[in-house]
């Protein structure tokens, strides 16, 4: 993989423009130039993170193995619902540029189109401007907190190089960014944010030029889809949308904006909150884009009661049982399954970190450093971070 400093920005792959098997995406350069599509297994390979581990470490010292524990933060065992949503984004990826071919006029045209808006009216009606069809959909992503929603994205997004370069036809390529909601649902603080972080990837300086607060929203969100369109953006991850929750301002106006980017721009627009954000995404974009393939994934716990969630969690539990730096290995029981499930009811990031505890209480306490139910029902109580015992607490 060929790679280039950008002056002032990242560094960038060079496109090497792949044969995708399909002859829609092969007539298309910025697809051409995404990494191959992967099979399942392939995906799974490449995302699965396992810590360093070696049986001898058990007999290190305990402050050492202290250090050792520490290493599962960064374990990251995909689940089913990975996989999915890695098929989801790759689709939506792949067809958001189907209509944003670089070698078709139609290109042109709507950055014509966008540039007039901009000219007559300071952006404001753009979407009476661009009349191209698009073929773009982006999605909602909820979930309750501790369910992996932002690592599995990061994991997954990590996969195609985040600027791609093409000198032969003298552009780059921004394949994703990702910022967050801000806190006053500000539409201005929005594009400020996607203005900085094309700055940090090109080394440009849209927020100089274009992020004064002097400037209208229509203005700037005009712009923004603008440089989305000449940087042959991918796709826009807006994080955090429980900040809409509380916002002074009117929710519709951002949420509107982010119709666009899918509707007018082709840019897939995707959507993650906690559950607080549900209500809002709901109604707006249930409305909004009726008809046009618009999808939404929600994360929840794994159910006990559901006969598949609990294989899937046990499955996981397993995976990340081997993990262990006490001086003795305590086999995995239904009972300690079922004490994980109590303490965390089925919040991965939770039970990783109650696993970590437990082992850091074992090795601390001494003696015969063995893993109990009444070792994980006692750590768990005497931790912050498990601070609600019911399922209606996840998911309220």
């Amino acid at each position: 993989m060929n790679m280039i400093d950008i002056p002032n920005g990242v560094e960038a792959t060079v496109a090497v423009y792949r044969d995708h098997k399909l002859p829609e995406y092969n007539a298309n350069p910025m697809i051409q130039a995404l990494p191959h599509l992967m099979t399942e297994d392939e995906f799974l390979e490449s995302v699965i993170v396992m810590p360093n581990f070696s049986p001898e470490e058990k007999f290190l010292k305990p402050h050492l193995r202290t250090h050792c524990v520490e290493r599962l933060s960064r374990y990251f065992d995909p689940i089913n619902k990975t996989t999915q949503l890695h098929q989801a984004i790759s689709v939506l990826l792949m067809q958001g540029y189907l209509a944003r071919n670089i070698l078709k006029p139609q290109y042109a045209r709507r950055a014509n189109q966008i540039y007039q808006a901009i000219q007559d009216k300071g952006g404001k009606t753009i979407e009476n401007y661009v009349d191209v069809p698009t073929s773009a959909s982006g999605f909602t992503f909820i979930g309750p907190s501790g369910m992996g929603k932002t690592t599995n994205l990061k994991n997954i997004l990590d996969l195609y190089p985040q600027v791609i370069a093409h000198p032969e036809h003298n552009t780059y390529q921004i394949v994703w960014i990702k910022v967050d909601c801000p806190h006053a649902g500000s539409l201005k603080g929005l594009c400020i944010d996607i203005f900085k972080e094309i700055d940090r990837l090109l080394g440009t300086n849209y927020f100089k030029k274009f992020g004064s607060t002097r400037n209208s929203e229509d203005y700037m969100l005009a712009q923004v889809a603008q440089l989305a369109h000449t940087h042959h953006l991918g796709m826009l991850v807006i994080d955090e949308m429980q900040n809409l929750v509380n916002a002074r301002r009117s929710k519709d106006d951002l949420l509107n904006f982010l119709v666009k980017m899918d509707n007018i721009i082709g840019v897939p627009v995707i959507r993650v909150g906690t559950n607080e954000a549900y209500p809002i995404l709901q109604g707006n974009f249930r409305n909004a884009r009726r008809g046009t393939g618009e999808g939404g994934v929600l994360w929840d716990r794994m159910k006990e009661e559901d006969e598949d969630e609990w294989d899937e969690w046990k499955f996981f539990v397993e995976g990340m049982w081997k993990y262990q730096w006490t001086t003795e290995y305590t086999v995995l029981t239904d009972e300690i399954c079922e004490a994980l499930y109590f303490e965390t009811q089925g919040i991965i990031d939770l039970v990783v970190k109650l696993f970590k505890m437990v082992q850091w209480r074992a090795i601390a306490e001494g003696e015969d450093e063995i893993i109990t139910v009444e070792l994980i029902h006692e750590v768990a109580n005497t931790r912050n971070v498990f601070m609600f015992k019911t399922p209606n607490s996840f998911i309220s």
